[in-house]
């Protein structure tokens, strides 16, 4: 368990919150992580709801993936050496991450993104890639739309979709497996999977610029 200090966004008033910062999947905390619920500390001075981000690391051991979701991850200067954090899970008996695919995300949207991946048996990468080939498409509507602020995988009553995060509102389109399977052809021979990675719509174009 962790401890984190917060000063309240209604009060003012700091108060101490107690979470938890290693949640395996067979974790009832899982659900919590899912719908939201996990980020909201309740301020004791006023009753105030209050969202956190605090670091966590996440471990699926049946499907072998690992994801450590910390906000600081948006600063290069301040990624955190990720074998450091595995050498905490001693609740775990020790046991070997070395065939885990294991990755790092800046917040809890991407954190629920990597888990629906992950458990579906897709590639991360090549949804960043499907996502890069999309935005700069000339036939698709959402090409140089300012207003989009993010782009998300995920699973809806068992079927596949993405869906945009727009300043004006939020739009699904059926996920396009022919382009992914298509990418999956293409490039999977080059994703080499390495300790610990940041896979985001950066790595992505940084992936594209290169091949």
């Amino acid at each position: 368990m962790r401890n984190i200090k917060l000063r309240c966004n209604n009060c003012s008033k700091t108060f101490n919150k107690e979470y938890k910062n290693i949640i395996l999947s067979s974790d009832p905390l899982k659900k919590r992580l899912l719908d939201n619920t996990f980020y909201e500390a309740i301020c004791p001075h006023c009753t105030a709801i209050n969202v956190i981000n605090p670091p966590i690391i996440y471990i699926d051991i049946e499907r072998k993936f690992m994801i450590l979701t910390d906000p600081k991850l948006i600063y290069e200067k301040n990624k955190i050496d990720f074998n450091e954090a595995i050498s905490a899970l001693d609740a775990l008996d020790k046991k070997e991450f070395d065939d885990f695919i294991i990755r790092m995300v800046t917040d809890f949207d991407h954190l629920k993104e990597k888990i629906a991946i992950f458990e579906n048996k897709m590639s991360d990468r090549a949804i960043e890639l499907l996502k890069c080939v999309l935005l700069g498409s000339e036939n698709f509507q959402i090409k140089n739309d300012s207003t989009l602020k993010n782009v998300f995988y995920e699973k809806i009553g068992g079927e596949d979709k993405l869906i945009f995060i727009k300043e004006d509102g939020n739009f699904r389109m059926d996920f396009p497996k022919e382009l992914y399977d298509q990418i999956m052809n293409n490039y999977s021979r080059y994703f080499e999977e390495i300790s610990a990675h940041l896979v985001d719509l950066n790595w992505a174009y940084e992936f594209l610029s290169k091949i």
